[in-house]
């Protein structure tokens, strides 16, 4: 009785991780160049973008869509298809995309995947259709290397120019972590090291230059309701390290962005060259979900917009079994990667209970990178201590959203 008492009491949060988040299922941009603001002057249809997705509420097929030219108003023509498959672990293991002109179909590219045992990505390659040869060619490749902790320590970027079948090494990038909350980037002539808080937030990024400090950087603050980058660069005017661009993200109680403002200051040259000072991005939901977003590049002084962009997203059909994070392997030996699947949001908080609802294990995820092909939140859990069996996974991100799986560990 005491164990049903438990499973019962987990039943709601059982529940919550078959709660579906519906995803956009069209995505319409309309655009104005005019000069005029956006609420002074129209927008036109520029391009829409469809979106489908299988049986697990994984992103399928993306169909992009321009307005078909001396057609009746509202139709459309088939720019480009881009086809998504996966491998068991729910990774994305190949995306191609097959590009129509006037003509048909004039350009196909695919990015193919391998993955290493714990299903990090090994290696990444772009290859395009040759009709002439009638066969993919690669054009560039990169693989990755790890450590005992899964965080990313080499990649190789190889690239070939000529469309043959061997490809040149043309860059090595290596990362090293100074502690859990620095990152330090070095490729040739160049590096980049990141300092985090103990809530994995980025607080500095500091630009580098043949591993001396060219003196760029930026500098995030966070407060309840926004979070502010300032990035500080050199001045040939002056000669001397200046602010050069601030933005200021607005957010909602419950994390998502209402407004982002973003403004040239003095010590960026767009400030004396580019027609425009200031953009503008805001969003609008109902009932939780993103429909609207315009964004507007702004030259106050002269009451006029650059450029005005307005996207509105719409949604269908909520698909069944859709994970909002993903782990993998499963079953386990140990170490289970967490992937975040909607690429906004990190995991904070992890927690481990048994078949019958008993907590045995409670941490702050300690390692919160980014998968180098996605760029999604990845965290590491260690299963190591437990004994075999299945366990429940609470997975709690930084807005409060739970999601529970359940994995084996062998």
């Amino acid at each position: 009785m005491k164990n049903l008492i438990c499973v019962l009491l987990l039943l709601p949060v059982w529940a919550q991780a078959q709660t579906l988040a519906e995803r956009p299922t069209s995505v319409t941009y309309y655009v104005n160049t005019s000069g005029e603001l956006h609420s002074q002057g129209p927008l036109t249809l520029n391009s829409r973008e469809l979106r489908r997705y299988d049986e697990r509420g994984r992103l399928a097929e993306t169909r992009l869509e321009v307005p078909r030219y001396g057609g009746v108003t509202g139709s459309f023509e088939v720019w480009a298809i881009t086809q998504y498959s996966y491998l068991p672990t729910d990774s994305l293991q190949q995306m191609e995309l097959l590009k129509w002109d006037d003509s048909g179909l004039a350009y196909r590219l695919r990015i193919r995947y391998s993955r290493n045992s714990t299903g990090r990505p090994e290696q990444k390659q772009q290859e395009f259709w040759d009709s002439v040869a009638g066969k993919w060619q690669p054009t560039q490749r990169s693989r990755y290397e790890y450590d005992e902790r899964g965080r990313l320590v080499t990649e190789r970027f190889f690239l070939d120019m000529s469309q043959g079948d061997s490809l040149r090494l043309e860059s090595v990038t290596t990362y090293q972590y100074r502690d859990d909350t620095t990152r330090i980037m070095s490729t040739v002539g160049q590096g980049q090291v990141i300092v985090r808080d103990s809530q994995q937030r980025v607080r500095r990024i500091d630009n580098l230059y043949d591993n001396t400090r060219l003196g760029n950087y930026t500098e995030f603050s966070y407060f309840a309701d926004r979070q502010e980058k300032l990035t500080h660069q050199f001045s040939e005017r002056t000669k001397q390290i200046e602010p050069s661009s601030k933005e200021v993200t607005y957010y909602n109680p419950t994390g998502q962005p209402l407004r982002r403002e973003s403004e040239f200051l003095t010590g960026n040259p767009g400030f004396d060259y580019f027609g425009y000072t200031h953009s503008i991005t805001t969003y609008r939901y109902e009932h939780g979900q993103l429909i609207e977003t315009v964004l507007e590049e702004l030259n106050p002084k002269k009451n006029l917009a650059k450029l005005s962009i307005r996207v509105e997203y719409r949604y269908g059909e909520v698909f069944p079994n859709q994970p909002e994070l993903v782990l993998y392997p499963n079953p386990t030996n140990g170490l289970i990667n967490v992937l975040n699947a909607d690429a906004v949001r990190c995991v904070n908080l992890v927690e481990v209970f048994d078949e019958h609802g008993r907590l045995e294990q409670q941490f702050h995820s300690e390692t919160n990178a980014q998968d180098p092909i996605t760029f999604r939140c990845l965290s590491l859990v260690d299963l190591s201590p437990l004994a075999s069996g299945y366990y429940l996974i609470r997975l709690t991100t930084g807005d409060g959203a739970t999601v529970i799986k359940r994995i084996q560990k062998r």
